[in-house]
């Protein structure tokens, strides 16, 4: 499944590889409510090897910058929305932030599950503190600001307990660039949750965090990821070789993608 864990920014774990729930349910109805929606300013910076160098001066041959030039320190100041807390419900799933004390054994029960893992590259954990753990690093992420973190449980709509997570990054402020990862617990696969809650994350990342892109990938043997991926409208991009090392073997991940005016003629 799409990676809900984010190896790039979560707990480091051993790397051991789940079979995802499979999708069958239509997405119909959702809403934002809680959370303030704010402006943030990130400042994107590259450092210069000669400080001294005249931006004004280009390559009179090609009317290009040298590579002394591109190499200046350059300060981009861009804003993006940042969103605490969110709470988005649907019509059987609401996705909410994560609570570290009251949903690490919820959280634990399918986390210490070897067949959660198959398709990610993770060990299954050992016990509830270390989920607590993982829970309280996302909580901890959900505070950072400009906030480019989204890990939010899923629970059924009325209910408190967790049945799964997904995962929406920022993962490109300055081209407004995003992708998503989720995960249910077994007993769950084969009602369509991941589907419905993937469709209220994307939705978020577009109304609610302007968002042009959204894309993930998924394990190429996980075919039930990728018909979550269908059935939110993305679209196949291709293959990347061996960007993965899980298990003690290097995988490939298929890629798919949606782009903004994509996702809005689906409700047309």
């Amino acid at each position: 499944m799409p990676d809900v864990r984010n190896p790039g920014r979560a707990i480091t774990r051993t790397p051991n590889v789940t079979n995802t729930p499979a999708a069958d349910a239509p997405y119909r109805h959702f809403r934002v409510r809680g959370g303030d929606l704010n402006r943030q300013s990130v400042v994107l910076s590259v450092q210069s090897r000669d400080e001294n160098v005249d931006l004004g001066t280009t390559n009179s041959e090609l009317g290009q910058p040298t590579p002394d030039q591109r190499c200046v320190e350059r300060v981009a100041v861009m804003e993006y929305p940042d969103v605490h807390p969110v709470t988005l419900v649907g019509d059987r799933v609401t996705l909410r932030e994560v609570d570290p004390i009251a949903d690490a054994a919820a959280a634990f029960a399918w986390a210490s599950d070897a067949a959660f893992f198959r398709y990610m590259p993770y060990e299954p954990v050992e016990s509830e503190a270390e989920e607590e753990e993982f829970l309280r690093h996302v909580h901890g992420e959900a505070l950072v600001r400009p906030r480019r973190e989204y890990h939010l449980g899923i629970e059924w709509t009325g209910a408190r307990e967790l049945i799964g997570m997904v995962r929406l990054t920022v993962s490109s402020p300055s081209h407004r660039g995003g992708d998503i990862g989720f995960g249910v617990r077994p007993n769950n696969w084969g009602q369509g949750i991941a589907t419905e809650a993937s469709r209220l994350l994307v939705t978020f990342g577009f109304d609610d965090l302007g968002l042009h892109r959204v894309w993930a990938v998924h394990h190429p043997d996980n075919g039930a990821s990728a018909r979550v991926l269908q059935k939110l409208g993305m679209r196949r991009e291709g293959r990347l070789r061996e960007d993965m090392f899980a298990h003690g073997v290097w995988r490939d991940s298929i890629v798919y993608g949606v782009l903004e005016g994509e996702w809005r003629a689906q409700g047309d």
